[in-house]
């Protein structure tokens, strides 16, 4: 039946020499030669036996040729050969693969091997049932589904209005019936059936070239010619799509990927398979007796991504479950391993990139954080220091507010002679006016010292901010009988940094330099503020005392937070003295001067235009 199904002939297989453990099978076709679905069947079969543990399998093919030397005498000359070349060997099984070597085979089988089991294939399910008065007989029936073939093609060409029918005289009939009967269903729908039965392959080509667009060709096979150079009915399908203009379909898997869009097609190496197990339970049981019949299950909706590309087939429209054979296969498909990989790496990367945002993310806000109690723990100690300087202040600003309550009296008295002495009222307004502003000047250096704000960084001259720090000081030194003075060199560079917040070390420094002279006599109490050009880019201020100086067990902790020297101090002054200069780039440490006295130092970085920008 395959050789009769598909009009192509099977391979002939050797026999060898067989072990005593080995069990021989002998397989019988109609046709001779090396035909593709015979080739597949076969490839199946062997496969399908290699996999069967416990058993060893010969595998020897015969031809029957009938429709060669169907001559008076042919049929008992080739049993008489078959009788003489197996003679002596036991046989397992006979598989016979069409009807004609199905026939045969029961015709010789009670002569030349009487116990031996038959398993065919290539019938259909009526003509299986009826074989049912046989006996050790067993087999895998087949049918060819051109009706789901005609639906998948209908599927993909949705525009088709014809059907052309390609199938010779020399298969079977039931084959031709059927594609007959469905072609004949869907005329019923609307479309033109074309009939291209019995033709030879040139007239065949001829008539398929010519069939107009929007036409469905099924193809089955076409009528060899004697001496056509044309050995199988895959190649004339090849030679027919080279002169199609429209898709053509069919029904075999061995079709595919010469010149078919595929279709429901039967899988020749599954039924090979199937017949392999019929065969080995026949053997086990030493008879098919007890083996039933079954309808194979090898077919497969199979397309040809390249034919359905050629003919501009949507792929979409494949039915579900379908195996599109050809296709490019994907990224993911052919490079596996390494997406996998690119993929678990870019999941790595991205995990750590989102980690190193979040961290940075933190690191801000824990910078925003810090900045803002620097920028809390700096105004509290300008508050503190403000604190400190409160009586200096109040004398301070008792001077301008005395002189202003006294000219104001002055000024009543001229005011009230006869005739008012308006020059003189005239002179002491504007020394009213200038005591104002001297009182205004002082307010506003302790306004821009407490008020909160955030920190700058410009251009600062060292000089002019020492001043600035000695006259906030100014009254308190005198409350306190210190001498101060400063040697800044007025071509030192300027520094980069916070106008306010360098006062405010400035004033920490020197505040504290004046408590630490408290018990000392009065006329020894000197307080220096000096500055100088350090290396590496940055100025050195210094603020020197005469006071008794630092224990030494002390001077490691003196810039950590809350600990102090004073009775009654808080220990922030220098922490937060600290901060800011570190804030600023620099650094601040303590030492004693070997003539007696305490010396603080800080470094701030030279002013560089780059930096501002």
């Amino acid at each position: 039946m395959i050789a009769g199904l598909l009009g192509i002939h099977v391979a002939v297989v050797a026999p060898s020499a067989l072990a005593a453990n080995t069990d021989l099978v002998l397989i019988l076709d109609q046709e001779g030669g090396g035909r593709p679905a015979h080739y597949a069947f076969l490839s199946g079969l062997r496969q399908a036996l290699a996999r069967n543990p416990g058993g060893k399998y010969e595998l020897s093919t015969e031809h029957l040729d009938t429709d060669l030397y169907d001559k008076p005498g042919y049929r008992k000359t080739f049993t008489t050969q078959l009788n003489t070349k197996y003679r002596g060997r036991k046989l397992a099984a006979i598989i016979a693969l069409d009807p004609n070597s199905l026939d045969y085979m029961l015709e010789v089988r009670p002569a030349l091997w009487p116990q031996v089991p038959i398993i065919f294939t290539g019938l259909d399910e009526e003509a299986a049932r009826r074989l049912a008065g046989q006996t050790n007989l067993t087999g895998v029936t087949i049918d060819i589904d051109p009706g789901s073939t005609l639906e998948a093609a209908i599927r993909l060409c949705p525009d088709a209005r014809r059907i052309a029918l390609v199938s010779s005289d020399q298969g079977s009939l039931f084959v031709y019936k059927e594609l007959q009967a469905q072609a004949e269903r869907f005329a019923s729908t609307g479309f033109e059936c074309i009939p291209l039965r019995g033709l030879t392959l040139a007239e065949t080509k001829h008539r398929v070239a010519m069939l107009p667009v929007q036409t469905i060709v099924l193809y089955h096979s076409v009528r060899m010619e004697e001496g056509y150079q044309v050995l199988t009915q895959r190649d004339a399908l090849a030679e027919l799509s080279s002169v199609s203009r429209s898709p053509i379909f069919s029904c075999e898997d061995i079709f595919i990927g010469f010149g078919t869009v595929g279709g429901a097609c039967v899988v020749y190496s599954g039924l090979g398979a199937e017949v392999a197990q019929r065969a080995v339970l026949a053997i086990r049981a030493g008879s098919a007796q007890s083996v039933p019949v079954i309808k194979s299950a090898q077919h497969r909706l199979i397309f040809d991504w390249r034919e359905m590309q050629r003919w501009g087939l949507d792929d979409s429209r494949v039915p579900p479950a379908s195996e599109v054979r050809f296709r490019p296969p994907t990224l993911w498909e052919e490079h596996r391993d390494a997406v996998l990989i690119a993929l678990v790496a870019l999941v790595l990367q991205t995990g750590l990139v989102i980690a190193l945002l979040v961290q940075r993310f933190r690191a801000l806000q824990t910078r925003r954080a810090l900045r803002e109690h620097r920028e809390q723990l700096a105004h509290a100690g300008r508050i503190s220091a403000v604190g400190q300087l409160a009586s200096a202040l109040t004398h301070e600003l008792n001077q301008p507010l005395g002189a202003i309550r006294r000219n104001v009296e002055a000024a009543e008295l001229f005011l009230q002679r006869d005739p008012p002495d308006y020059a003189e009222v005239r002179a002491i307004m504007a020394d009213i006016f200038k005591d104002n502003l001297r009182a205004g000047e002082v307010i506003d250096r302790m306004r821009g010292l407490i008020k909160r704000r955030s920190p700058e960084s410009n251009p600062l001259a060292m000089d002019e901010i020492a001043k600035e720090a000695l006259r906030f000081v100014r009254a308190a030194a005198v409350v306190h009988k210190v001498g101060c003075e400063l040697e800044i060199p007025s071509d030192l560079p300027m520094v980069q940094g916070d106008r306010v917040h360098v006062q405010q070390v400035l004033l920490n420094l020197m505040l504290n330099a004046m408590d630490a002279m408290k018990d000392t006599p009065p006329h020894d109490r000197r307080l220096l503020v000096s500055a100088r050009l350090a290396e590496r880019g940055a100025v050195e201020v210094a603020v020197s005392d005469s006071g008794p100086g630092i224990p030494g067990d002390k001077l490691p902790r003196l810039f950590e937070p809350f600990f102090t020297t004073k009775p009654s101090g808080l220990g922030l002054g220098l922490a937060t003295s600290r901060t800011i200069v570190e804030a600023l780039g620099g650094r601040i440490w303590a030492e004693n001067r070997s003539c007696g006295g305490a010396c603080f130092r800080f470094t701030l970085p030279i002013f560089r235009r780059s930096a501002t920008r």
